[in-house]
């Protein structure tokens, strides 16, 4: 029994000893859950843009949808976010009426105009 566990165990020191480390680390991806608004609602009469656009479970591409916004709805914003990872600009919203409709994340570029109202507070 001793010599197995001996040579099991110099086996795995053989095998660390020949592995490669990397020191290089990867940008940490942003996770899909735990990001929440300031739930304030205070920008209302939002449009999506002239195009189906999703709201998502988080501020990023890959987050699920929660819904796909037709052209046109009108939004409540509630705060923004910059994607600490991609530094794409996220707004917090509801479709609906704000709090009670269909809560979610939708990207900057899916809404306008942006350069004619006031940007919401930043989500804390």
């Amino acid at each position: 029994m001793k010599a197995r566990i001996v040579a099991l165990l110099t086996g795995v020191v053989l095998s660390v000893g020949t592995t490669a480390i990397s020191t290089a680390t990867p940008a940490a991806a942003v996770s899909c859950s735990g990001w929440y608004g300031n739930d304030t609602w205070n920008y209302s009469g939002k449009t999506v843009t002239g195009k189906t656009s999703p709201l998502r479970v988080g501020p990023q591409g890959t987050c699920n949808p929660v819904a796909t916004l037709p052209s046109g709805a009108q939004l409540s914003i509630d705060c923004y976010l910059t994607n600490p990872t991609y530094g794409t600009v996220w707004f917090h919203a509801a479709y609906g009426t704000a709090g009670r409709g269909v809560e979610g994340w939708i990207y900057e570029g899916n809404v306008q105009p942006l350069d004619t109202w006031e940007w919401p507070e930043m989500c804390v």
